[in-house]
């Protein structure tokens, strides 16, 4: 099923994105505010609509396919060739139950350089996606050495989904004669979820960004995280105008200079592209 959906993607990912990241470090402002999401009020869920958005931030290790996955699932394209993300922005209208809500998904860098800037991108957050690769052992466990450890210090209590991504390579050979000679394998299914339960996020999912496979059952997870209420009105968050784990007050800003797509999610024909033309993940 077709979902109409509104799109914003970020400046390129030039030397002025860092700037203007580095301003709004500057000026304590979040950089959820760049793109012209507006902040919702502190009302309960089932009263939000599109005008009001929900916040979706996905982290984890650089190259492991974050920006494949945000990318994927929006356009329906995969892409091509490999760019570092420093911070990228995306805007989708989704229905929950019968009313419209815009959801907000932001894409973060993971490389090291960016620890004391990515942070800026988690305020007013609804839902983490704590991403990793399953074939890569060490970005799965950085997930809990690095990642659940960050976002709980920023932002507690926030729901956090865990993503294993490129699960189209998880049986490749290649990739198993590579990792066999560290003496390590792909990241199982189970070893995810048993961290999932271990860590206390709300559940594990897997999908391949190139393939979509199980794609659309991450962001279903991710309405489902964000459709449920965790706070009722009258609360002292709704008087200070502060989200759960946020540290910064609300604005009221409009959606503008959007453009619109329709978020199409038939898995994308690719199953005989050989592995060599598939590009590396963000």
């Amino acid at each position: 099923m077709a979902v109409v959906a509104t799109i914003k993607y970020a400046p390129p990912r030039h030397q002025h994105l860092l700037a203007r990241l580095l301003c709004s470090y500057a000026g304590l402002r979040p950089p959820q505010s760049w793109c012209c999401i507006p902040r919702r009020t502190m009302m309960p869920r089932p009263f939000c609509n599109a005008t009001l958005p929900l916040i979706c931030v996905v982290v984890g290790d650089g190259a492991v396919g974050k920006t494949c996955l945000l990318i994927s699932y929006t356009t329906n394209k995969f892409p091509s060739e490999y760019v570092p993300t420093v911070f990228d922005n995306y805007a989708v209208t989704v229905m929950i139950g019968d009313e419209p809500y815009t959801l907000g998904l932001f894409d973060t860098a993971g490389q090291e350089d960016y620890d004391r800037l990515r942070p800026l991108s988690y305020p007013q957050t609804d839902v983490f996606l704590v991403c990793f690769s399953v074939t890569s052992p060490a970005s799965f466990e950085n997930v809990r050495e690095k990642w659940f450890p960050e976002v709980h210090h920023h932002c507690p209590g926030v729901p956090c989904l865990i993503v294993g991504t490129q699960v189209d390579l998880r049986d490749d050979p290649s990739v198993r004669e590579k990792l066999a000679k560290q003496k390590m394998s792909p990241v199982r299914r189970e070893d995810g979820e048993r961290m999932a339960k271990d860590l206390g996020a709300v559940k594990y999912v897997e999908c391949s960004a190139l393939t979509q496979y199980k794609l659309k059952d991450v962001f279903d997870e991710v309405r489902t995280q964000v459709s449920t209420p965790y706070r009722t009105p009258a609360t002292n968050e709704e008087a200070t105008g502060h989200r759960r784990g946020a540290g910064a007050p609300r604005t009221k800003e409009k959606v503008s200079q959007m453009s619109h797509f329709v978020i199409n999610h038939t898995p994308a024909k690719v199953a005989g592209r050989p592995l060599a033309s598939r590009g590396v993940r963000a």
